[in-house]
């Protein structure tokens, strides 16, 4: 439900982000058919959404990785993580969660994503590059 809600939150939003010049993506490491029955069953409608993530190529990422402890889990999953990558690959701002609770709120990801590119500011220079 968490995960619905704020999937279903990105979806709406699009346009905004798209407004801002930012492409907005959704990655999962259910398999595709999961990826796609959630996304129906959520009424996704634009947000594209990503499946079949390797728990290595989450824990390159930083992404906690939990075991599954609900009969719908899989064995092995991550927790959310929203990341900002600058046209150029480097990582502009990360926010990574230990549990489903306590995600950036879209609201204010938008209102900075709009703050940063009015003021032009150059925070995340020496980030890492996600090439």
């Amino acid at each position: 439900m968490i995960c619905q809600t704020y999937i279903e939150d990105l979806d709406n939003n699009l346009k905004d982000f798209a407004k801002l010049g930012v492409e907005v993506i959704a990655l999962s490491g259910d398999s595709q058919e999961k990826a796609q029955q959630s996304k129906d069953n959520w009424s996704i409608q634009q947000l594209t959404i990503g499946y079949e993530v390797s728990i290595d190529l989450m824990r390159r990422w930083g992404l906690y990785i939990s075991q599954g402890a609900f009969e719908n889990e899989p064995p092995l999953f991550c927790e959310p993580g929203l990341f900002l990558v600058k046209p150029d690959g480097t990582l502009y701002y990360a926010a990574i969660n230990s549990t489903p609770f306590g995600r950036p709120q879209i609201p204010e990801i938008l209102w900075a994503i709009e703050f940063v590119l009015e003021k032009n500011i150059p925070y995340g220079e020496e980030s890492r590059s996600f090439h």
